[in-house]
């Protein structure tokens, strides 16, 4: 076992609770998902620039929270459809069967997301563009942290940021900046590809369950 390596700047991440990471894969249709250290899979992760496919790291389980990082995800915050967002954490959530939360930060273009969705709840989900000067999802109640947020507020004199999008997943479920921190020994994770836009690949039929998961094999 070594050090979780933290992320989360200029990345996109999907937080799944009670999950196995096994569970999430299959539900997200992650494509030739092998075993890989916290170091490369970050790595990697970071450095995929295709534009047919990216690389995804999908870590163990972490108090109760699996989580999948992976720039794909930039896919879902659109400024011309931004109820993508919705709809993504809403499938996500009904073939996990719990709780999935989803952020995005991107630097490029100053867009900040945060979602989040459960079975049995309305979904919540926020994204302001920077580059646009302009707030394009706010559904959904308002969480108690999220009152607290100044940037939130009415007469707000800045916008949410990326550093806003860290403590929204720390008081929703775990801030990946202090993996590092947080979990100083932690099994590997596995790394996997998303081959086409992340909502496609939820909007194709769920692969049939095999008498003996792929992942039992190791």
């Amino acid at each position: 076992m070594a050090a979780a390596v933290s992320f989360g700047y200029k990345m996109g991440w999907l937080a799944a609770r009670s999950s196995t990471p096994e569970e999430v894969i299959e539900a997200l249709n992650i494509e030739e998902a092998t075993a890989s250290s916290w170091e490369e899979g970050i790595e990697r992760t970071y450095s995929s620039s295709s534009m047919t496919e990216h690389q995804v790291f999908v870590t163990p389980q972490l108090s109760g929270w699996v989580l999948a990082a992976s720039p794909a995800y930039f896919d879902e915050t659109s400024d011309t459809d931004p109820q993508r967002l919705v709809r993504f954490v809403v499938e996500a959530a009904q073939r996990l069967d719990t709780e999935v939360q989803l952020f995005v930060t991107h630097r490029v273009v100053e867009g900040h997301a945060w979602a989040r969705a459960a079975p049995d709840s309305p979904p919540r989900a926020y994204y302001y563009l920077g580059e646009a000067d302009e707030c394009l999802l706010d559904v959904g109640a308002r969480t108690p942290f999220e009152e607290t947020l100044a940037c939130l507020s009415p007469d707000a004199s800045e916008p949410a940021d990326e550093s806003t999008v860290m403590s929204v997943a720390e008081a929703w479920s775990l801030d990946p900046t202090a993996l590092d921190v947080r979990f100083p020994e932690v099994a590997d994770g596995f790394l996997g590809l998303i081959r086409v836009p992340t909502h496609e690949a939820l909007e194709e039929p769920a692969r049939p369950q095999k008498s003996r998961p792929w992942w039992k094999v190791w």
